[in-house]
């Protein structure tokens, strides 16, 4: 039965002629026609509240529970979750790079090829400041895009990530503190103040620099300025390595750094459009 043929029959005779188009045999349409009058005659019966009830005291123990809305410890316990899962996104490498150069470090002032204050001065926040340079961004970072669809702010990822590197960093500078002191009999709080600060002010700089310029711009540019601290050319063009009283640990450079994070963690929903301008201009077109 083509479309155009589907039409409403209103009595049974038209029915009949109906199936009868359709090649049926007569005892065939006899035998049809009942069945179509007692369906035609149907009536959906209507049910009464008792049997609503009890049809949906039936079905409750298949229905979802409602939400319960969450508490503040709930949410927190989520925080807690993705932080802790933060590191694993982290470049493997940085991690083993950063164990492998503050090594050769400590085995420069062990062996006594360079002071203990300039082994730790020098090496202990370059070392972090090249790592935090390659902790956030599409460049170091492939798997950015799930970052991204994480119903979460990328400040909390990005500062769970930085306080994790920050954190391993310092526990490295702080073994190889202690090992020094022990093998010279050095203060190990003054040792400590050599490389504490200025570590905060160049991660906090290299992180501000990599989101306008890139992770190897910011790695660079970090090592050359904070190399050009420690080295001085003489009358004889010899290089000496020096330490300069005015970067060691104090209040000025921790605010520093602390204003210099601020300004990058500003920045950082902004990361894709000072870095990627043609994605941004295909995402408004799109």
């Amino acid at each position: 039965m083509t479309p155009q043929d589907q039409r409403a029959f209103s009595t049974p005779e038209e029915v009949a002629a109906a199936l009868r188009e359709l090649d049926l045999a007569a005892d065939e349409v006899d035998a049809l026609m009942p069945v179509i009058e007692s369906l035609a005659a149907w009536r959906a019966p209507a049910p009464t509240v008792t049997e609503t009830r009890l049809f949906l005291a039936r079905l409750e123990n298949q229905l979802d529970e409602p939400a319960v809305a969450s508490s503040w410890r709930s949410h927190i316990a989520l925080f807690w979750r993705i932080a802790c899962r933060q590191p694993r996104l982290i470049n493997h490498g940085i991690w083993a790079g950063s164990l492998v150069a503050m090594i050769c470090a400590m085995c420069l002032a062990w062996l006594g090829l360079t002071r203990q204050g300039i082994a730790l001065g020098l090496f202990v926040p370059i070392i972090a400041a090249t790592c935090v340079a390659f902790l956030y961004g599409p460049e170091v970072d492939p798997s950015l895009e799930c970052v991204k669809a994480t119903p979460v702010s990328v400040r909390f990822l990005a500062g769970s990530r930085l306080a994790a590197l920050i954190g391993y960093e310092g526990a490295l500078g702080l073994a190889t503190t202690a090992a020094l002191a022990l093998r010279y009999h050095e203060n190990f709080g003054a040792l400590v103040a050599l490389w504490l600060g200025p570590l905060a002010l160049l991660s906090s700089c290299s992180l501000l620099l990599s989101l306008l310029l890139g992770p190897m711009v910011a790695a660079g540019s970090m090592f050359a300025v904070w190399f050009a601290q420690f080295v001085q050319v003489d009358r004889g063009l010899g290089v000496l390595f020096l330490t300069d009283p005015h970067w060691q640990t104090s209040p000025l450079l921790f605010a520093g750094a602390f204003a210099l994070l601020l300004l990058g963690f500003w920045l950082l929903p902004a990361y894709s459009r000072l870095t990627l301008p043609g994605a941004t201009m295909l995402e408004n077109h799109v």
